[in-house]
């Protein structure tokens, strides 16, 4: 190993020489937008959006894909991200986003991200508004309904 590698203040706890491993950083491919419009029309549909949400973030980290959840949080005055990769990522984003206070946002949320992470490319994008409306990419999957809403949660079967 290179003298540069070695990590000397480990080694000297250790009392034997200990080497750096440098690996690349965990990607996520998938990001989840969860984009609230602000139109009041919709306002009804805010406890499915968040139930639609939560499942398809819970499917997703049961099916071991690591993924980034974003939207919008008034508090910060920008766009949060938040990495779901376990249980507890996912426990600790449903406080989070169920204690948030909504607002919409004034800009575009993936152009937003886009412009904040700029170097964190992405494989999949999946949006989902509180029309209950559910795109990957651009193209809509899927349009929950309030009637259906169960059935229909339980049935999607998302393919990327």
């Amino acid at each position: 190993d290179r003298l540069q590698n070695i990590h000397w203040k480990m080694s000297a706890k250790q009392d034997e020489l200990m080497v750096k491993e440098n690996s690349m950083p965990k990607s996520c491919p998938v990001v989840l937008f969860l984009n609230h419009l602000g139109d009041k029309k919709y306002s009804k549909n805010m406890t499915a959006f968040m139930e639609i949400a939560f499942s398809i973030s819970f499917s997703m980290m049961d099916a071991g894909c690591n993924h980034y959840v974003v939207w919008y949080s008034k508090a910060d005055g920008d766009i949060v991200r938040l990495r779901i990769d376990g249980e507890e990522s996912f426990y600790y984003f449903s406080e989070l986003f169920m204690k948030n206070k909504w607002e919409a946002f004034d800009q575009d949320i993936c152009s937003r991200y886009e412009e904040k992470y700029r170097r964190e490319p992405y494989v999949w994008k999946l949006i989902l508004d509180e029309r209950l409306e559910l795109k990957k990419k651009d193209e809509v999957i899927m349009n929950y309904s309030l009637k259906e809403l169960e059935k229909e949660i339980s049935s999607t079967e998302i393919l990327l």
